[in-house]
């Protein structure tokens, strides 16, 4: 029997997603509906099965002043990490599990729900998992595993994973892959990016946390993908064109001042498999700039975000910001905490945040294989940010898009951010 270790080091990105909890939720979900039910006693032993085929899944945070570090639950075989809820109102309690956040203190990290309705033949799979642990392309990995588990267990209900003890969770694993020249040039030529846009301030109770959700169906992501081959640009490129123009037509901003938003990209890029060596935070951020044009169509929309990305792409983005993110953590963990959070509350007081783009990317219809439940539909949503700040998530299935933004409801916050998802929608070109 393998001995599981009881703790081991947070890393430097896992430490900047538990003090990022003061801005968003940190909870990444990921939905899928199927054409039947699932086993639901099969599929509660594959997660617990895949808890402690990557340790920190079934691990606490604790927030140690100088290194934190995550510690192992001994009581898993005790503890539900697999739900069925059968209800009339079974719509409801999806609302209530997608918005309620987990403690990362408590563990574990992962939770995962099925959602049944009176008279419906098939099943909503619900899955959590905190930020602090996994990014987004983690979660993804982590939602295949799941999958391949089940399917094993049905073959073999002896089924065993063995536990990812040696793959790295930290930015070292892409770090061994540049010589130390280049680090220390890119370190030196790192600079931090000023926010620029203007958002509502932070509510007084954001206990009411909700998401929005809008699809682009597969005949309008045709057209998208057929535009983006004409002009020589990729899709996410049009995709970052139209968010900025839902950007412009929300928020007007004065023409001619180029104006950042923050745009996540994965590491893993600059890993030889693209592939981490266990799950884990592993994500950066680039922050393209192009300025409002009063009457601006969206072809020059679009080339004005091929030349920023561009511009950007020539210089290893991510990799200077990764850096300093392990230099800083490496002076203590409360110091740096200390001053991260007067760094958001005095963002929070100017009302200013860099809005933000995640693209999940592609949900694998192969890899999200559960056997003979089909599945019929599948997104992403991401953490549920606060006011005064803003993350649109899109991911893409089965050639159609789901857009994903979190609001408070019942305030200005909502309207801003629901306008934007239907500007974004009618911006994208037919």
């Amino acid at each position: 029997m393998i001995e599981m270790p009881t703790r081991f080091p947070a890393t430097a990105q896992d430490m900047l997603n538990y003090a990022g909890r003061q801005m968003a939720d940190q909870q990444i979900r990921f939905v899928a509906t199927f054409d039947r039910r699932l086993d639901s006693e099969r599929l509660a032993r594959a997660v617990r099965l895949t808890v402690d085929a990557e340790p920190a899944l079934g691990s606490r945070f604790v927030d140690h002043l100088d290194q934190p570090y995550w510690e192992r639950r001994d009581d898993l075989d005790y503890v539900s990490l697999c739900q069925v809820v059968e209800s009339d109102d079974a719509g409801g309690e999806f609302r209530e599990f997608t918005q309620l956040p987990m403690d990362p203190c408590v563990g574990p990290q992962v939770q995962v729900r099925v959602f049944r309705y009176p008279g419906s033949q098939g099943d909503t799979l619900c899955i959590k998992i905190d930020h602090v642990v996994a990014d987004w392309e983690a979660a993804k990995e982590y939602v295949y595993l799941l999958a391949s588990t089940y399917r094993k267990l049905a073959a073999d209900p002896q089924y065993r994973l063995l536990p990812n003890l040696g793959g790295s969770r930290g930015q070292d694993q892409v770090f061994r892959h540049f010589e130390p020249w280049v680090l220390d040039n890119l370190l030196r030529r790192m600079t931090a990016i000023r926010p620029a846009w203007s958002l509502p301030p932070p509510a007084q109770d954001v206990s009411g946390c909700a998401f929005a959700v809008r699809r682009i169906d597969r005949e309008r992501v045709d057209a998208l993908k057929a535009y983006a081959r004409v002009w020589q640009s990729s899709v996410s490129d049009a995709i970052l064109a139209a968010f900025y123009r839902a950007l412009f037509e929300v928020f007007d901003p004065a023409p001619g001042e180029a104006i950042p938003v923050q745009t996540q990209i994965d590491l893993r890029r600059y890993l030889p498999s693209r592939r981490a060596e266990a799950l884990c935070n592993l994500s950066g951020a680039i922050y393209p700039a192009i300025a409002h044009k009063t009457g601006a169509s969206f072809t020059d929309t679009l080339a004005q975000v091929q030349t920023a990305i561009e511009r950007l792409e020539v210089d290893n983005p991510g990799i200077g910001e990764a850096l300093y993110l392990e230099m800083a953590f490496k002076q203590g963990f409360a110091e740096v905490l200390q001053t991260l959070r007067l760094m958001m509350r005095q963002a929070a007081t100017e009302g200013k945040f860099h809005p933000c783009l995640t693209n999940f990317g592609t949900i694998d219809r192969r890899q999200l294989s559960f056997g003979n439940t089909r599945v019929l539909d599948a997104y992403m949503v991401g953490p549920i940010t606060y006011p005064p700040g803003f993350m649109l998530g899109v991911s893409a299935f089965s050639g159609t898009l789901t857009l994903t933004a979190g609001y408070v409801p019942e305030t200005s916050h909502a309207t801003i951010v629901t306008g934007v998802l239907d500007a974004f929608t009618n911006e994208l070109p037919l």
